[in-house]
């Protein structure tokens, strides 16, 4: 399999995972969005990579309508999640543009200012976003990229590596390692991208650095065009839900014929006893 064959296959799968469905009860599809909740569980599993960040549009089955997944990833210390109210755990803001430095003034008066990332109302000075999305025109190739937290790559000693679009460092063996990965696809649905990182990677790193990530997530799916145009919903359903296994905390907003699932999920290291990333 080609690198191009391989980064839409990635990419074709996240779709499945989220939007696919084995029913015909297209209602439920609309309104439970199991594919969502389906590819949230196996996201804790240790034996799945986790997505750092993402942003996949459509549907393979256009008969289900069109589906939009956004994930963003941040670090915070286990003990600032503890001060967090959960009320606060429903809403999110765009953390690669929250957690930015950014220099105001003119030459007589300059200032480097860092936005924090905020939960609900409540900045997290600590948080650490993992993935910058940028865009730059003057590029040849890939006018449209992602950064890395830079923290998160020197204490793993990964190098960003252009022929394997990926963050890499040599094994025990000495053999070159993917450990992030960045899959991007264009097609009829418009441009998707994701980062994705080794689950057990991750894990130390949580674990030598006493954090925890919070994965946020929202995912909208709406009901196909039709010949008249698109179906005028009207909301008939907006709750708030907190699971605790895996802790799990989203505002579900039910329409007519779709539905936007909007949350975080909080996810911590398996790893046990005392942990050292270095090499």
């Amino acid at each position: 399999m080609g690198a191009m064959s391989a980064r839409t296959a990635i990419i074709d799968k996240l779709r499945r995972d989220v939007f696919s469905h084995d029913s015909d009860d297209l209602e439920h599809i609309w309104s439970q969005q199991p594919g969502l909740i389906r590819f949230l569980d196996g996201q804790v599993k240790p034996d799945e990579p986790v997505i750092l960040f993402a942003y996949v549009r459509d549907s393979e089955d256009r008969s289900i309508g069109h589906g939009r997944l956004w994930v963003e990833t941040v670090l915070v210390p286990e003990s600032t999640l503890a001060s967090i109210d959960t009320a606060d755990l429903h809403e999110w803001e765009n953390p690669h543009e929250s957690g930015m430095w950014r220099m105001y003034g003119d030459n007589e008066h300059l200032a480097a200012v860092r936005d924090h990332f905020k939960l609900g109302d409540q900045p997290l000075t600590d948080g650490q976003p993992l993935v910058f999305p940028r865009k730059f025109e003057g590029r040849e190739v890939d006018k449209k990229y992602c950064e890395m937290n830079q923290s998160l790559l020197h204490a793993l000693r990964l190098h960003w590596t252009p022929e394997r679009r990926a963050w890499c460092r040599f094994n025990k063996a000495e053999d070159v390692e993917d450990v992030i990965n960045w899959y991007s696809s264009k097609d009829r649905s418009g441009r998707s991208t994701c980062v994705i990182i080794d689950h057990d990677t991750l894990d130390q790193y949580m674990a030598a650095t006493n954090t925890v990530l919070i994965q946020m997530f929202d995912s909208t799916l709406l009901p196909a065009l039709t010949a008249e145009g698109p179906v005028v919903d009207q909301i008939r359903d907006k709750v708030e839900v907190a699971d605790q296994t895996p802790k799990r905390y989203y505002r579900r907003t039910v329409a007519t014929h779709g539905s936007c699932y909007h949350g975080i999920q909080i996810m911590t290291s398996g790893c046990s006893g005392k942990v050292s990333i270095l090499r």
